[in-house]
């Protein structure tokens, strides 16, 4: 299967989007709250895509996932936060030489 350019930069475009909404957020937000932030900034994506870019980031030890206050109704269990990882910079510049490789 080919690999898509618009596809692979609109993924990248995403999860920068993420990064940018989450890193000053002290409490994290949820999938759903990150997913309404996404569609007003670059358009509309399933709750599944986000939050599978999310597990992506969480893989990479830049985000971490904590309970939510928000009752289970509501299906916000779970909230995001931007972690503080001394790797962090490391770890963003070996997802960026990964990216420019493949």
């Amino acid at each position: 299967m080919a690999h898509d350019p618009a596809r692979r930069l609109r993924q990248l475009q995403r999860v920068l989007l993420l990064i940018e909404l989450l890193s000053p957020l002290r409490y994290g937000a949820t999938v759903n709250e990150l997913n309404r932030e996404v569609a007003d900034e670059i358009g509309d994506f399933s709750w599944r895509t986000i939050q599978r870019d999310l597990m992506a980031l969480e893989i990479l030890g830049l985000v971490e996932q904590r309970p939510s206050t928000l009752s289970k109704a509501q299906g916000d269990t779970v909230k995001w936060v931007w972690t503080n990882n001394p790797q962090r910079g490391r770890v963003l510049q070996h997802a960026a030489e990964l990216c420019a490789a493949g």
